[in-house]
Formats: structure tokens, C-alpha cells, sequence
């Protein structure tokens, strides 16, 4: 049996879209129905992990939560949740699913894949100018930024100028030797491989 609650479901109602976190109090009693909930971008909590092994002690509660940053794709996080989480690892969009919305023929989609990728975010956009901007706006701040704070790195412009060295070398056999030798030459920096090095495996721990 529903029973309604009108009353406090219209004041919920007109406070919709209001810019404010929405607090309700009150005495609630945990029933036997199943409640779903999903958390967005849950790495954005303070101790995520002990407010989700909470969540898995209650029976009657199926959790669903998202995590983009290099913090919660961290090996560390799948060791804590080992056996206890199931994750579903969300790619860019396929070819085929690029082109199951691109108007062009083949050939264009495939130029267009290659140049821009296949972030929804991205390929959604209409012209190329806010395509670029769009891509370089989620580099910035998804992709440096959680390098940065996870790492607490100090150094932004070393960090940014090794991938602007490996980005230019795409398809080149490289290694931190011969990136510290191009550094003193190109960038004028005492840079030691190890620090290189740790760099890379930054990168590499971003990326999977």
C-alpha cells in the first residue's frame, strides 16, 4: 500500500532547481523493498571508501556510483573494494557508435574520429573551433588536474612540457635518459630522469 504524502512532496516540488541542497529530516523506518542509489562522481567525498562499505552492509540497498579521476581508477581503490565491487569500465564512443549519429559518409567519420575522438562531450559539438576548445578544456581540468592533486606535484609546467615532448614523438622508442637530454637541450631544465620517470608512470596510472 502507497500512501501519499502530498503535503511535503509539492514543498520538495517548488524547491526543485533552486541552487540548494535539499536537507529533509525526520523519523524514518527501514522497510524490506528494494532502494536503488547512485552516486555521481563519488571520488569527490571525503573517505568515499568507508561511506560505500557502509552502503554495502545494508541489504535492501543496490548501489550504482560513478568515478572519473585518476584517484578512484587507482589500483588502491580497486584493492579495497576487492570482492566486493563490479566494475564496468565506460570507453569513448566505438566507430560504429560514432557513426551510428555522424550525417557524412565513412570516410569523413573516420577523418573526424581520428582528429577528435569519440567523447560525446566532444563530437556532440558543431564546429570544429568548439571541438578543439572543448577537448583541450577537459584535458586541463580532468586530466592535469587529478595528475596534480593525486601526485601532489609541484612542478605544473615539467609535468605539462614532458607531455608536450611525448606527444611530438608519438611512434618514437624513448625512455627518461633520452627525454632528460632533450630537455637540457630544448627547455634549458636540469631535470633528472627519475624525476621523468615518475612522471610517466603518473601518466600511465591516469590513463588505464
Amino acid at each position: 500500500m502507497e500512501i501519499q504524502r502530498n503535503f511535503y512532496l509539492d514543498k520538495l516540488i517548488r524547491r526543485k532547481g533552486n541552487g540548494l541542497v535539499k536537507v529533509i529530516t525526520g523519523a524514518r523506518v527501514t522497510d524490506e523493498n528494494i532502494y536503488y542509489l547512485l552516486l555521481d562522481e563519488v571520488q569527490m567525498l571525503d573517505c568515499f571508501e568507508t561511506v560505500l562499505n557502509g552502503y554495502l552492509r545494508k541489504e535492501n540497498m543496490d548501489v550504482y556510483v560513478t568515478g572519473s579521476n585518476a584517484r578512484f581508477l587507482s589500483k588502491d581503490i580497486i584493492t579495497e573494494f576487492a570482492g566486493r565491487g563490479d566494475e564496468i569500465h565506460m570507453y569513448p564512443l566505438s566507430f560504429s557508435e560514432f557513426m551510428s549519429f555522424y550525417p557524412g559518409s565513412q570516410y569523413e567519420g573516420f577523418s573526424q574520429y581520428m582528429l577528435y575522438g569519440g567523447i560525446p562531450a566532444v563530437v556532440l559539438r558543431d564546429k570544429d573551433t568548439d571541438k578543439a576548445d572543448a577537448l583541450e578544456n577537459m584535458f586541463d581540468e580532468i586530466y592535469i588536474r587529478d595528475i596534480l592533486k593525486r601526485n601532489k606535484v609541484r612542478n605544473q609546467g615539467e609535468l605539462e612540457d614532458l607531455l608536450n615532448i611525448l606527444s611530438s614523438a608519438v611512434g618514437s622508442l624513448t625512455n627518461p635518459e633520452k627525454l632528460k637530454n632533450t630537455f637540457r637541450t630544448v627547455k634549458k631544465s636540469g631535470i633528472t630522469s627519475v624525476t621523468i620517470k615518475k612522471y610517466l608512470d603518473y601518466f600511465a596510472m591516469s590513463s588505464t
